[in-house]
């Protein structure tokens, strides 16, 4: 119907080809009858839905009839769709996480978040920061519960075990005995974590999640 309708002083190839559109498939369907037409449509859209496991939504299909020499917009394929009862699978992506028992740190601050003694009760976190040039960074900063103050922080384009461990390497501080309370992301729960707490004797806490 584009190519049809199209007032552009451009023959049927150009116009096909300027488009992405079949040429044979467009004058197939041109010369099919309107009921004929529409009939067509709704068994091209119901072979593409299945076909594509309900994945495919009106403007894809759309885009595949088109591809086929099919014109019809994205009006005429959601109505169809609807007469038709075909909505498109939104596909939700699991992530599943293990954790290693052992990787696992205890609960031992139980929500104490004060002290009356520098550098034996920190927090640390890791927060995303604004995009520069497009760019991601990552902050990790590690708080002393005492004075309420970053000691030590790293930033980085890598949200891994690389950012946290620059940041803990930082401490300005003895760690033999500190408390150290984090989340239970990936970087925390890991092996390597573990192995480092273990090496400068720090007592990691972990965060209870709810």
């Amino acid at each position: 119907m584009v190519i049809k309708e199209s007032e552009v002083n451009l023959g049927v190839t150009k116009k096909c080809t300027a488009l992405g559109v079949n040429r044979s498939g467009y004058y197939k369907w041109q010369h099919q009858k309107p009921e004929k037409t529409d009939e067509y449509a709704e068994t091209e859209i119901t072979r593409l839905y299945h076909k594509h496991k309900g994945t495919y939504g009106r403007e894809r299909i759309t885009q595949a009839m088109r591809n086929a020499g099919i014109m019809i917009n994205h009006k005429k394929v959601y109505r169809i769709m609807r007469k038709l009862g075909l909505k498109a699978v939104i596909r939700k992506k699991w992530r599943i996480r293990k954790y290693i028992k052992e990787n696992v740190a205890c609960n031992t601050l139980n929500r104490e978040f004060t002290t009356n003694e520098p550098f034996k009760k920190l927090v640390c976190d890791i927060t995303e920061l604004e995009r520069v040039n497009d760019k991601r960074y990552y902050l990790f900063s590690i708080m002393d519960l005492y004075s309420n103050a970053i000691i030590a922080s790293s930033i980085s384009s890598h949200n891994d075990w690389g950012l946290v461990v620059k940041g803990l390497e930082k401490l300005p501080c003895e760690t033999d005995g500190v408390l150290l309370h984090s989340d239970q992301g990936a970087q925390f729960t890991s092996l390597a974590y573990r192995q480092f707490a273990e090496q400068k004797k720090i007592i990691r806490i972990r965060q209870i999640n709810r």
